[in-house]
């Protein structure tokens, strides 16, 4: 999940923010710094003072909106990307930003929407592209899927976790060579990659490589347990339904 066009990034999750060489003010450095540490409850009040001071400052609605998606206050964050888009409609991050959040809903037409306006905005927003291929399969569309994290990865080509959903879409559809191809032509450093051992595991084993697959798994899940996980690999990773299954009973069978 996610996770931005030529935005600045916090944690993973592809929400901008204030981006502006230098911020307009003192307070807007201080929220927009308690944000890059993490602390989004203390970043709200901030940014509400910054707003009754400039009642029309679309980046910090969207900033606002950005720490509430981290506070799990999804209503409030739509209201406030709405209200950065009314002041200011053509920035892509916006746009992006607010399709997250619909994606965490599963409204994935409305997800869609927006990354698409983004990708309108901003053509080369790699980002865009693999957060509307992560909407397109959540809707079972494949092809689409596939199409979209391909040109993520035109555009850059060492962005993992595109890399690692282009190959688990190649999985979901039982494209298992295409999806090994993936993880063994990756550029240098991609398999130290926890998702990308756990998923090239599990192609090995349905290519009939059993114990080199097994192997591989055994050392993602002493890295990361998560990947045994049901509920966190269905809700936090998202992977799709037939690796998860596949996951689960691989990862069975390699107990005593």
């Amino acid at each position: 999940m996610h996770f931005y066009v030529r935005a600045c990034l916090i944690l993973g999750l592809s929400l901008a923010t204030a981006c502006t060489p230098t911020p307009r003010s003192a307070l807007e450095s201080e929220a927009t710094a308690l944000m890059l540490r993490g602390e989004f409850a203390r970043a709200v009040p901030l940014w509400d003072r910054v707003l009754t001071q400039d009642p029309r400052n679309a980046d910090a609605y969207r900033d606002r909106a950005n720490a509430k998606v981290y506070l799990g206050d999804f209503p409030g964050a739509l209201k406030d990307y709405d209200q950065s888009l009314a002041f200011a409609p053509r920035v892509a991050a916006t746009y992006l930003n607010r399709g997250t959040v619909w994606e965490a809903q599963g409204q994935w037409d409305r997800a869609l929407r927006d990354y698409t306006r983004a990708l309108e905005l901003e053509p080369r927003a790699y980002d865009a592209f693999n957060n509307r291929a992560n909407a397109y399969a959540g809707k079972g569309q494949w092809p689409a899927a596939i199409e979209d994290f391909r040109s993520a990865l035109i555009l850059n080509p060492r962005y993992d976790i595109a890399r690692a959903n282009l190959a688990l879409a190649y999985y979901q559809t039982g494209q298992y060579q295409a999806a090994l191809k993936e993880y063994e032509a990756a550029p240098p450093g991609f398999l130290k990659f926890v998702d990308a051992q756990a998923g090239k595991a599990l192609v090995l084993v349905q290519l009939g490589r059993r114990k080199e697959g097994a192997a591989l798994l055994r050392d993602a899940l002493r890295q990361d347990p998560n990947y045994s996980n049901r509920t966190w690999l269905t809700k936090i990773r998202r992977w799709p339904s037939q690796a998860i299954a596949d996951m689960l009973r691989v990862e069975q069978s390699l107990k005593p």
